[in-house]
């Protein structure tokens, strides 16, 4: 009896409404719209929702109504779990398929940007609105239009969360941990956003099943579960051009197959002359008298085959292969010359197995990672020939299960064992000499964690991980937490706290290794100099979401320690000190979302004060951070009617700290006289950057076309500053953000 009034109302329903429904839309939009108009919620997992139409009927119906068309015209099956809270399943009965990661808020920032009830943000790259600045929905810089997170350096290659080092983030990949996220070596990211379905961003409250990470996770997906017919991709901008496509090759079996190349090797666009221009102003070949023939590309290419073995298990593979190559010539005395290059470049591939047995789901893993980056430096002024290398070989497999103990609670655990080679390789011909340095960490490491979800009302989540690491003969216990809380009908709490270590960091030896423009490499901790980082994290939220407004506000503290004086990227006294110690950071993320009909307007501000602790010297100094932005505000609007979407965005942050000299005596004993640490700071940054784009749709593809103006006013903001000595004087070196540029993009899909 527990369908028969459903059964008895789609009899009468299919008999009283009329054939003649509205054109389709995607069942995403019509559920936003349903919700939005009945007051309710709808939980459900993504995937099964993906690329299915639904047709409203013209006559007004009520909501069951609704809820039986819609499972007439999708074959999915809706439950009421409370007058407001509707489940969507696959399959048969409910019970065990209660979605736990259920959306806490959607369209958090524009559409396809999601906050999810863990704590976690969702972005869906491909579904995502217009934002500012950008032609197409770059991952990393789409990050950076979330609180909290920004770049003090304009690359995405060097993304700080509350206050960390590009380092200190867990970047994954269909779980592949990535070691190089960046093409233009940092300027746009390496990975294609048309095979990315699901990005999950995690500043707090990181699921157990993650090790790493102490300043935050960017967790990468994509999905072939769901490919009903074949599909054709292609693009092309200013950069590059690239093409993605996407098919069944058996009844079972879909395959996914990417490729995307830069054309800046014969072809220079003013876009790409403004990058390259940026990418050498803060570098040593910024001392080069004479460039030419000067080439750079880039490749990135993806793999992906999904096979169904039945309505239960599958087994699915990935492969990513990410490639920057700068070659260049130096001439000398107007005839001879030399070639130097820089080469970087990433392989990734792992082997996913998923099996369901009743309410319990089985999964494993093996996978592989590697990252090389070259420089092979045959420039006139150097004299010499030098070749530097620095190699990393991640290598391991997960297992683990959830077990869904009623419609509420699920528990999940899980084993994983990791292993880490990190080379440093450096030759010098002139004198000659040679030096190889190879560290290799074994991990072993077990997760658990205990997830309780009431729909609209509390969620609450507790895990914990426990790491073994056999070189050192060092256990670490790393307790996990998550809670959220609905009070009233427009106001929800949530709570988040973590314990998280990591044993790799990025270092920085001398400021013109790799030329200077990727100058940091990988190092595993050695328990002495390069102790194992820790953090400890609490952060306490509140969200007000009533029809169209959205007010969010964060408080957060966070402390790290272990931290290396060589990951922090000082151009001062403490450039050439090997020193440990940590950094404390407190602050607000603040959101205020609204939505005007057509118009689309928020604003993210965040306070934060960070401040290093380092032991120099046998003394113990407090100094600002690097990455100290006290203040940073971004203003966003965007416009969308009749397949038109247009955006704008202002930022403004206060500048960044830099270490002076001591005006009166600027050298003192043969070096410069830097003035207290981090005691002053830059001017205040600003830049306005606008989007504007255009879809064209027939039955047979869609067409988008569009353009995007970066720091619009062309301002030149200072975003590092610096002091070399020169025989017995310094010099003031300012290195200027990316002046304006203007990219423009072609898009079809068939």
């Amino acid at each position: 009896m527990k369908y028969a009034s459903l059964c008895i109302m789609y009899c009468c329903v299919q008999l009283s409404v009329s054939a003649q429904n509205t054109p389709p839309v995607s069942l995403s939009d019509a559920l936003e719209k349903i919700e939005k108009e009945f007051s309710v919620s709808f939980s459900y997992a993504d995937e099964n929702i993906k690329n299915i139409q639904f047709s409203f009927p013209q006559k007004k119906v009520s909501l069951d109504e609704l809820l039986v068309i819609l499972a007439s015209q999708t074959k999915l099956l809706f439950k009421k779990l409370s007058p407001k809270i509707i489940a969507i399943s696959v399959d048969g009965p409910f019970s065990g398929v209660i979605n736990l990661d259920m959306v806490l808020i959607k369209n958090y920032l524009t559409k396809g940007i999601h906050q999810k009830v863990n704590g976690s943000i969702e972005i869906k790259p491909m579904s995502a609105g217009i934002l500012p600045g950008l032609t197409e929905p770059d991952i990393f810089h789409t990050l950076q239009a979330l609180p909290g997170i920004y770049s003090v350096e304009e690359r995405i290659s060097n993304i700080n969360i509350r206050g960390g080092t590009h380092g200190q983030n867990l970047i994954l990949w269909n779980r592949i941990k990535v070691y190089q996220v960046g093409h233009f070596f940092g300027l746009i990211s390496a990975f294609n956003p048309y095979v990315t379905d699901k990005i999950y961003v995690y500043k707090n409250g990181t699921n157990a099943y993650h090790g790493g990470g102490v300043s935050g996770v960017i967790d990468m997906q994509s999905d072939l579960s769901k490919v009903k017919k074949a599909s054709v991709n292609l693009g092309l901008n200013a950069l590059h051009t690239d093409i993605t496509t996407t098919f069944p090759v058996a009844k079972k079996t879909n395959l996914q197959l990417s490729l995307r190349r830069s054309f800046t090797d014969f072809f220079k666009s003013p876009t790409y002359k403004e990058y390259l221009q940026y990418i050498i102003v803060d570098s040593d070949l910024k001392n080069e008298v004479t460039m030419n023939n000067d080439k750079f590309v880039f490749v990135d290419s993806n793999i992906g085959i999904h096979h169904t073995f039945s309505e239960n298990s599958s087994l699915k593979f990935n492969a990513f292969h990410l490639y920057n190559k700068l070659d260049y010539e130096t001439i000398f005395n107007g005839a001879a010359t030399r070639g130097s290059q820089l080469k970087q470049e990433s392989l990734g591939s792992a082997l996913h197995y998923k099996k369901r047995i009743d309410n319990t789901t089985i999964n494993g893993q093996i996978y592989l990672s590697q990252y090389h980056l070259t420089a092979n430096d045959n420039r006139f002024i150097t004299a010499n020939r030098l070749h530097q290398n620095n190699q990393v070989l991640d290598i391991g497999f997960r297992t683990g299960s959830t077990v869904k103990l009623n419609e509420k609670l699920e528990l999940t655990s899980g084993y994983q064992y990791k292993k880490l080679v990190i080379s440093d390789l450096e030759i010098v011909t002139n004198p000659t000499f040679g030096r190889k340095v190879t560290q290799e960490l074994i991990t072993h490491a077990v997760f658990g964690t205990i997830a309780y979800y009431e729909p609209n009302n509390l969620y609450f989540r507790f895990g914990i991980r426990a790491i073994y690491h056999r070189k050192f003969s060092k256990s670490i216990a790393e307790p996990r937490m998550s809670v959220s809380k609905k009070i009233g009908p427009f106001v929800k709490l949530n709570m988040m706290g973590e314990f998280k270590s990591q044993t790799i960091s990025q270092i920085t030896d001398l400021q013109n290794a790799f030329f200077g423009i990727e100058k940091r490499r990988w190092v595993l901790s050695n328990n002495a100099d390069i102790p194992i980082t820790k953090s400890k994290q609490l952060s306490f939220g509140v969200h007000y979401k009533k029809n169209d407004l959205m007010i969010g506000v964060n408080a957060f503290v966070k402390e790290v320690n272990g931290i290396s004086s060589r990951s922090q990227g000082f151009q001062n006294q403490l450039q050439f000190v090997n020193a440990t110690g940590s950094y404390t950071i407190n602050g607000i993320d603040f959101l205020l979302h609204k939505k005007i009909n057509h118009f689309v307007s928020w604003i993210n501000y965040t306070y934060s004060n960070n401040v290093n602790h380092f032991n120099i010297n046998t003394q113990q100094q407090k100094f600002p951070s690097n990455f100290d932005i006290r203040h940073n505000i971004s203003i966003s609007n965007t416009y969308t009617f009749n397949k038109i979407k247009l955006a704008a965005k202002l930022n403004w942050h206060t500048g960044r700290p830099f270490t002076g000299i001591n005006e009166n005596t600027p050298i003192l004993n043969n070096e410069i006289n830097y003035a207290a640490i981090n005691s002053n700071n830059l001017k205040n940054y600003f830049r306005v950057d606008f989007s504007a784009t255009k879809e064209f749709k027939t039955k047979r593809f869609r067409t988008t076309m569009g353009i995007s103006l970066w720091n619009l006013l062309n301002t030149n903001n200072t975003i590092n500053t610096y002091f070399i000595k020169i025989n017995d004087t310094t010099l003031r070196s300012d290195v200027s953000s990316l002046g304006f540029t203007a990219n423009i993009f072609f898009r079809v899909v068939l």
